[in-house]
C-alpha cells in the first residue's frame, strides 16, 4: 500500500441567539432588484411565522401580492410610516427575552440600532454562515447593514456536526506519487490551513472520514491505501510496543486538541500494537474498509411514540384543528418534521433544525411524542428507552425539496439519550452550492442529479465564445462544459436553450458543451472510433456514449479543418440538434453565444 491521502481537521465555536418578530409600520421601498420571495396563500399571521423560521429571512410584509419575505443579503430601504397609512412589516431582531422592549422607533428603540443573527445552512451559501447584521433609523427610513462568517475558509471541502453541538471542517489533501507523505509534512501542512490531523473521538468520525475518501478516490492512482491520521508512538513505546501502557493512548504523542485520550473509537487491524516494519510507529487509516456512514438504504421511515416532554414550544409549528393521530401523520407527511407532540389541544410539529430536547418520562405523565425516525422493514424494534432501543441511537434521513425557491438537500439525523434526556444531531448535503451560481437541478431516473449554469453574450456581434472560453468559464463556477449522458438530459437543454434565447440578439446560435475531438482523430473524423465518443476528450464526466444527441449529420461532420468541437445548435424554434463546429470564437454560419455547464449536484 502507498500513503496517500492527509486529512485536516478544524473545530470551530458556535454562536447562539434569540431572535423575536417586531411588528411596525412601514413598507418597503422596493419589489424588484432586490426581489423578495412571494407566498400568495399566507395570511400576515402566518407571513410572520414564515419569516421567522426562514433562516434567512429579516423581514416580512403583507400586501395584495401576498406575503413578501426579504432576506438578508437582498432586503430595500424599509421606509417608516404611522398607523393612518396602515401599513406594517415584521423585523427579525434579537430580543434576550421573550418581551418586547420599551422605546420610540421601534424596532431601533429609542433610536439605537437593532441587531440579529442568523445561522444559514440551506444552499444558498457552501458553508453553514454566521449572518451578523444591523438595523440602523437614518431619517424616516430603516437600513440593514451585515457581515458574514462561513463556518470553514475555502481551504476545506467538508464540515461535520456532533452531537455535542460541535462543528468541525475537514479537508483531504493527496499525491499521486508512490512514496506518499510524510507524518511531519503532513501535520505541518494541517497547521498551515488553521487545522490538524484528526482524531476519532465520536463514533461518527471513522465513518465520515471513509465516506470522504470514497468521494474523493477516483483522483488517486492506487486503489488501496493509508489516510494520515493523528498519533506518532513515543519512542520509549517505540521498542516494546506491547506493553499495556503502550497500546494504550498514553502510548503515543498527538497534536489534536480535541483529542477524547480514549481509542473506544479506533476499530483496529489488529491492536495499538502494531508493529510490522522498525519505522511503523505512526496511526493511519486503511482504505478501503467496510465502514458505511450516511448513506441512502431500504431503511423505512416510522413514527415511533414515547412518553416525553419536549423542552420548548418556542420554535414548533401549531396546529389546533388537528387530532393526535392527524397530528403524527402531518409529521409523517412533513418532509422537515422529525418529532410530533400533542399539547394543550393542539397539534406541535418539530422541525430537525428546532426539535431541541425531550424529556423522558413514563405512564403517569400521561405526555407522549412522536419520533420519525428509520427502522428495518417498517418493523419496530424491541428494548429498552425507544426509541433510542437499549440505548442504541435512533437515525433518521430527510429528503427535502418543498420549496421551490430552494436546491434539494439531504439531511441526515440522529436522536440519542443523554442521561435522562433525548436529543439530536444532523448534517445536511446540500445540492447546487452555493445556490446563485445555478440555473436549475436537472434529476434523473437512476437517482443521479446535475446542477446546471451557464453563460451568454449579449452583443450585436459575429463572434462569441470559444471552446476554452467554456472551459475557463465554467471552472471560475466550478463547473465544467456539460455533456449529455440521460434521457433527462437531453429533454431539458432544449427547454433552457429556448429560454435563454430571450437574452440574446439572435435567433440562432451555437452553444458551447463539452467535447473536443482528439488530436489523433482531427484528420480522420469518418473512422469508426473517431465517429464514437473515443474519438474525444471531455473536460468533465466523460460521456459513456451518443445516444442521446442528435445529430445536424453525424458525430464525424468537419466542414473545415477547424470544426473540432461538439456543440449544440439552436436554430429558431426547430429541434435542437448537434454538430461539430470550429473551437475558436468566430463560429459560423452561427455565432456561439451560450455556454451551458453543469457539475454533480450533491457534493458528498
Amino acid at each position: 500500500m502507498s500513503l496517500i491521502p492527509v486529512l485536516v481537521l478544524y473545530f470551530v465555536t458556535s454562536v447562539t441567539s434569540n431572535n423575536s418578530m417586531i411588528v411596525v409600520w412601514g413598507k418597503p421601498t422596493k419589489f424588484f432588484n432586490p426581489t423578495p420571495y412571494l407566498n400568495s396563500t399566507l395570511n400576515w399571521q402566518q407571513c410572520i411565522r414564515e419569516c421567522y423560521n426562514f433562516e434567512r429571512c429579516v423581514l416580512s410584509f403583507q400586501n395584495s401580492s401576498g406575503c413578501n419575505l426579504y432576506v438578508y443579503n437582498g432586503l430595500p430601504a424599509i421606509q417608516k410610516l404611522n398607523s393612518s397609512q396602515g401599513l406594517q412589516v415584521a423585523f427579525k431582531i434579537q430580543n434576550s427575552n421573550d418581551e418586547c422592549p420599551v422605546g420610540t422607533n421601534a424596532p431601533t428603540f429609542n433610536n439605537k440600532n437593532a441587531s440579529g443573527y442568523l445561522y444559514v445552512a440551506d444552499s444558498s451559501v457552501y458553508f453553514p454562515t454566521k449572518v451578523f447584521y444591523n438595523i440602523s433609523l437614518s431619517g424616516s427610513s430603516w437600513r440593514l447593514s451585515y457581515s458574514i462568517l462561513p463556518l470553514c475558509s475555502l481551504d476545506f471541502s467538508f464540515y461535520m456536526n456532533y452531537r455535542d453541538g460541535r462543528q468541525s471542517c475537514v479537508a483531504l489533501l493527496w499525491t499521486n506519487t508512490t512514496i506518499g507523505g510524510f507524518q511531519n509534512k503532513s501535520s505541518s501542512t494541517c497547521k498551515s490551513f488553521g487545522g490538524t490531523l484528526p482524531t476519532l473521538n465520536d463514533p461518527t468520525d471513522i465513518g465520515a472520514f471513509t465516506w470522504i475518501t470514497e468521494l474523493q478516490k477516483g483522483y488517486f492512482k492506487s486503489s488501496q491505501f493509508f489516510v494520515r491520521i493523528d498519533g506518532v508512538r513515543k519512542p520509549a513505546c517505540q521498542s516494546n510496543p506491547t506493553t499495556p501502557t503502550c497500546m494504550t493512548p498514553a502510548g503515543f504523542t498527538f497534536t489534536d486538541p480535541h483529542f477524547a485520550g480514549s481509542f473506544d473509537n479506533y476499530n483496529w487491524t489488529t491492536n495499538a500494537g502494531a508493529k510490522v516494519a522498525d519505522d511503523d510507529n505512526c496511526l493511519v487509516l486503511v482504505y478501503p474498509n467496510t465502514t458505511t456512514y450516511m448513506k441512502a438504504d431500504t431503511s423505512e421511515l416510522t413514527m415511533m411514540l414515547v412518553y416525553g416532554v419536549p423542552s420548548s414550544l418556542k420554535n414548533a409549528d401549531l396546529d389546533s384543528s388537528l387530532n393526535w393521530t392527524e397530528c403524527i401523520q402531518s409529521c409523517y407527511n412533513s418532509q422537515p418534521c422529525v418529532m410530533a407532540w400533542q399539547v394543550s389541544g393542539s397539534c406541535a410539529t418539530f422541525e430537525y433544525s428546532v426539535m431541541g430536547s425531550v424529556t423522558k418520562t413514563d405512564s403517569s405523565n400521561g405526555s407522549i411524542v412522536a419520533f420519525k425516525v428509520e427502522t428495518t422493514d417498517g418493523e419496530c424494534p424491541i428494548g429498552s428507552n425507544p426509541p433510542t432501543f437499549n440505548n442504541q441511537n435512533a437515525t433518521g434521513s430527510l429528503y427535502i425539496d418543498y420549496d421551490t425557491n430552494l436546491f434539494p438537500k439531504w439531511v441526515y439525523y440522529t436522536i440519542y439519550l443523554s442521561g435522562n434526556t433525548w436529543k439530536t444531531f444532523y448534517t445536511e448535503n446540500n445540492s447546487c452550492t452555493p445556490s446563485d451560481n445555478f440555473i436549475e437541478i436537472v434529476e434523473r431516473s437512476d437517482g443521479s442529479s446535475i446542477c446546471v449554469t451557464g453563460y451568454y453574450d449579449v452583443r450585436n456581434t459575429s463572434g462569441g465564445y470559444s471552446y476554452d472560453n467554456s472551459v475557463e468559464y465554467c471552472n471560475d463556477l466550478s463547473t465544467h462544459p456539460t455533456g449529455v449522458w440521460y434521457p433527462e438530459d437531453a429533454a431539458y437543454f432544449p427547454k433552457l436553450a429556448q429560454k435563454m434565447l430571450s437574452y440574446l440578439a439572435f435567433n440562432n446560435t451555437y452553444i458551447r458543451i463539452d467535447g473536443i475531438r482528439t488530436t489523433a482523430c482531427q484528420s480522420t473524423p469518418s473512422t469508426a472510433e473517431c465517429m464514437s465518443v473515443k474519438g474525444f476528450n471531455f473536460t468533465g464526466p466523460p460521456v459513456e456514449n451518443f445516444d442521446y444527441y442528435d445529430w445536424v449529420t453525424d458525430s464525424s461532420a468537419q466542414e473545415t479543418l477547424d470544426d473540432n468541437c461538439i456543440v449544440m445548435v439552436v436554430n429558431g424554434s426547430n429541434p435542437l440538434k448537434m454538430d461539430v463546429r470550429s473551437c475558436f470564437s468566430d463560429g459560423s454560419p452561427f455565432p456561439p453565444k451560450l455556454i451551458f455547464c453543469s457539475c454533480p449536484a450533491w457534493i458528498f
